[in-house]
C-alpha cells in the first residue's frame, strides 16, 4: 500500500469539536503547576519531550553500569540521575491487566486520553483527538518528531496523525503528506523512505517542504519546514551505523537549532525508537548500545535547555520491553566489561552471517566471547536464516554476560519519569501516562 495523497484534513473546527475545550477548561483549573527554583519562568515556552521506547528502570540501570568508569570505585553518574522526579503506569484502556503497545502510549502522552492498542491518535470511539503537536500549531508554536524508528512508526505517529490501527502505513504517510500547511510539522528527522512514494515526496516538496536523506545535507539544512529520511525502514542501531547515519543527538541538535527561534516557542517530541526494538530480541549490547544514543540526545537537550532557561524537558518510556534483568542463573554477577568489548548488535552480527561470513568466526571477531560447544550448537541450528542468527547471537551474549529476559514482548512494568525546567515541580509522584498528556496540554493552553 502507498501513501493516499486524499488524507484526514482535521480543520479548526475538527480539532475544537473533538472536546479539547472541556479537557482544557478541567486542566486548567487544577493550576499551572508553576515551579519555585529561583528565576525559573512559571511555565515554559518550548517543551521537549523525550520518549525512550521502551525503557524500563532496568534498562536505564543497565546503561548506568555500562557507562560506567571501571577504573573508579563508585559509578559515575547519567545524564537522567539528577533528573528523576517520579513514575508513570502504562496501561492502555481495557482489562486490568493488559499491557500497553506504543501506539496507546504514545497517545496517552498526545491526547491525554486511553485508547486501545494499535490506536493512532484516536479515541475508543475511534473519533481523532486533538495531539500536543497540533495544538501548539493552533497556539503558533512549531512543531517536530526526532526517531530512529520510520517516521510513521506507532509512536512518532501518534503525535501527527489519526488511525483505527498503526499498521494503516499508507494512511499515516498520506496524512503527513496531506497535511494543511496550519498543521504542517516544521521538522520530521528519521527513517522510513519506503514509506513515500516519488508522488508524495514531490507534493511535499511543491509545498515548501525540504526533503533531504543524508548526513551532509542535514548539516546544511538551515530553515523549516523540513523532513529528513535516513534509511528505508528504521535507522541502522547505533552501534552498527556508519558515517552516512547521523546520532539521534545530532537529529536533535539540528531539530533544537531550526526550532528556536519562533518567538511563540515548539513542541519537540524526540524518542530513542530502537532500545524498544533491541529490548524485542534480547539483544543487550543493542538496548545499552541505543540507550547511549539516547542518553547523548538527552544532553543536547539538556545545553539547549540551560541557554534556553524557559525550556521544560520531560523524559520517560512508554512501557518496558523484554522484562530485562541485570543477572540470572543464581551467579551473582553481569559482566559489563564484556558488553563493552561487543562491537556489533546481533542484528549486525546475524547481517554479516547472511551476507556469507562465518558464525563463530563472526561472533568471535565482534565479540571477546570464544564460543564454547552450547555456543556452536546453537549458531548451527540458526544456519543463515537471519531473524533465527540474530536471535542466537543475542542468545549467546546474553549467556555470557548473565543477562536475563522474561520476554520478547512488552512489560506493564511502571516506566521513571524524568524532568527538569518551568513547571517540573508539578510532575512529582506517580501518576498514570495519560495524566501527563493532559498536564502538557494544559501547559499549552495556559501559554
Amino acid at each position: 500500500m502507498r501513501p493516499r495523497l486524499s488524507a484526514l484534513r482535521l480543520t479548526h473546527h475538527t480539532l475544537i469539536s473533538c472536546g479539547l475545550a472541556t479537557l482544557l477548561a478541567s486542566c486548567a483549573a487544577a493550576g499551572t503547576g508553576a515551579s519555585t527554583h529561583g528565576t525559573q519562568p512559571a511555565l515554559p515556552r518550548n517543551i521537549i519531550l523525550m520518549i525512550g521506547d521502551g525503557m524500563g528502570f532496568h534498562q536505564v540501570s543497565a546503561y548506568r553500569q555500562f557507562a560506567d568508569n571501571p577504573a573508579t570505585p563508585a559509578l559515575e553518574a547519567t545524564v537522567f540521575d539528577d533528573l528523576l522526579i517520579g513514575s508513570l503506569a502504562t496501561r492502555p484502556f481495557g482489562e486490568a491487566d493488559q499491557i500497553t503497545d506504543s501506539a496507546a502510549g504514545a497517545t496517552a502522552y498526545s491526547c491525554g486520553i486511553k485508547t486501545r492498542n494499535g490506536a493512532i491518535g484516536v479515541g475508543t470511539d475511534g473519533k481523532p483527538c486533538v495531539t500536543l503537536l497540533e495544538y501548539a500549531k493552533q497556539r503558533g508554536k512549531r512543531t517536530g518528531v526526532v526517531v530512529t524508528s520510520q517516521i510513521t512508526h506507532a509512536t512518532p505517529a501518534s503525535f501527527f496523525a489519526h488511525a483505527g490501527s498503526r499498521k494503516q502505513i499508507s494512511e499515516i504517510a498520506g496524512q503527513l503528506v496531506g497535511l494543511p500547511a496550519s498543521l504542517q510539522l516544521d521538522v520530521a528527522f528519521g527513517g522510513g523512505s519506503a514509506d513515500f512514494t516519488a508522488e508524495a515526496l514531490s507534493t511535499l516538496q511543491n509545498g515548501g517542504m525540504q526533503v533531504i536523506n543524508d548526513r551532509k545535507a542535514l548539516a546544511a539544512l538551515k530553515r523549516t519546514p523540513a523532513i529528513a529520511m535516513f534509511a528505508a525502514q528504521g535507522l541502522p542501531k547505533a552501534i552498527d551505523r556508519d558515517a552516512n547515519v547521523p546520532s539521534l543527538a545530532e537529529m536533535t541538535d539540528k531539530a533544537l537549532t531550526l526550532l528556536r527561534s519562533e518567538p511563540k516557542g515548539f513542541f519537540l517530541m524526540v524518542e530513542g525508537s530502537q532500545i524498544d526494538w533491541a529490548s524485542h530480541a534480547n539483544d543487550i549490547v543493542g538496548t545499552v548500545s541505543e540507550m547511549q544514543d539516547f542518553a547523548a540526545a538527552i544532553q543536547v537537550a539538556r545545553r539547549f535547555a540551560a541557554e534556553q532557561p524557559d525550556t521544560l524537558i520531560v523524559i520517560t518510556a512508554d512501557h518496558e520491553t523484554g522484562g530485562l534483568a541485570l543477572g540470572r542463573d543464581k551467579k551473582g554477577y553481569w559482566h559489563t566489561a564484556l558488553l563493552r568489548q561487543v562491537r556489533a548488535s546481533a542484528a549486525g552480527m546475524a547481517a554479516r552471517v547472511v551476507a556469507g561470513a562465518d558464525a563463530v568466526a563472526t561472533l568471535e571477531s565482534w565479540s571477546p566471547i570464544r564460543a564454547d560447544v552450547a555456543d556452536k550448537q546453537t549458531l548451527q541450528q540458526a544456519g543463515r536464516d537471519g531473524d533465527k542468527l540474530e536471535d542466537a547471537f543475542a542468545a549467546i551474549v546474553s549467556r555470557h554476560s548473565l543477562t536475563g529476559w522474561t520476554t520478547t514482548g512488552h512489560t506493564g512494568a511502571d516506566v521513571p519519569l524524568y524532568a527538569v525546567g518551568p513547571g517540573s515541580d508539578a510532575l512529582r509522584g506517580h501518576h498514570d501516562n495519560s495524566w501527563l498528556g493532559q498536564q502538557l496540554l494544559r501547559w499549552l493552553q495556559v501559554n
